[in-house]
């Protein structure tokens, strides 16, 4: 027997969710982004006036499923996104400024390092990977304003002179 806990939701629909949340959709890109997230559409967002906005299913952040991490995380250092869910919508940009700032200047690496350290103690990583994940976010972090512009999330404007990098380049989903 299932306990429902709240209403279910059908897929968001982006340019919904940018009207009617501007600022949690900015975040929620900026957020994709930092954590090179290529997977975010429209079945793993949640969204409703009252509960607000819910990510789920960060699979394929963070070099995902590859096998080779180390390799991954190399490429993901300096990689835009190319897919995402807010990818033809215009977001504001004075809040995606403001996201990028937040994550870039706010947000502690210690948080991310308990984070971190919390999943290697639930078994879900060795301390060499923890070590990777960490690198790569604070590096992602470090360049994020760069990254932000080139993942065109302020301007939709894909000529823009940049090779396409298919996304994610092991021809996942």
């Amino acid at each position: 027997m299932s306990t429902q806990i709240g209403p279910d939701l059908p897929p968001e629909d982006p340019i919904i969710v940018a009207a009617e949340a501007p600022r949690m959709a900015a975040g929620c890109a900026v957020f994709d982004v930092w954590i090179g997230n290529p997977d975010r559409h429209e079945e793993n967002l949640l969204y409703s006036a009252q509960y607000g906005l819910w990510l789920i299913d960060h699979e394929q952040a963070l070099a995902g499923t590859e096998s080779d991490l180390e390799a991954a995380c190399e490429r993901l250092q300096s990689a835009p996104l190319r897919t995402h869910m807010f990818r033809d919508v215009t977001l504001d940009p004075v809040e995606v400024n403001l996201w990028t700032t937040r994550i870039t200047h706010n947000f502690s690496m210690s948080v991310v390092d308990g984070i971190l350290e919390d999943a290697r103690l639930r078994g879900l990583f060795t301390r060499p990977t923890m070590r990777a994940y960490r690198h790569l976010l604070a590096t992602r972090k470090a360049r994020l304003a760069e990254l932000v512009h080139k993942s065109n999330l302020i301007e939709n404007d894909s000529e823009n002179g940049e090779e396409e990098i298919p996304w994610p380049v092991d021809g996942g989903s």
